[in-house]
């Protein structure tokens, strides 16, 4: 009859355990879903003024990296002042050179 008893308390409190255990988990999803309906009532409101802001900074200095870049990209090319051939190039890529070279 002890044994039983025993049996019976270990089965109870393993219970016990198991009930707290899935308390939590609710507790848990209860907190996911508070912070999910947030941003999905976030996403439906749309980007704030702040986020527009940046994200129009963002841009603009994009726009003008790209700028700066094709400027850039004018003074790395070889230019001649007349028309003519060029017969032999003793330069590599990467060199140096000078207006005078």
């Amino acid at each position: 009859m002890r044994t039983t008893a025993n049996a019976n308390i270990t089965s109870l409190q393993s219970s016990d355990i198991t009930i707290q255990t899935k308390k939590s988990e609710i507790k848990n999803y209860e907190t996911q879903l508070a912070v999910l309906k947030q941003t999905l009532a976030d996403m439906k409101a749309g980007p704030d003024s702040n986020d527009k802001t940046l994200q129009l900074n963002s841009l603009k200095q994009s726009q003008l990296s790209l700028q700066q870049t094709s400027q850039q990209k004018d003074n790395y090319e070889i230019r001649a002042p007349f028309d003519g051939t060029v017969d032999a190039i003793g330069f590599k890529v990467g060199d140096t050179v000078s207006s005078n070279a």
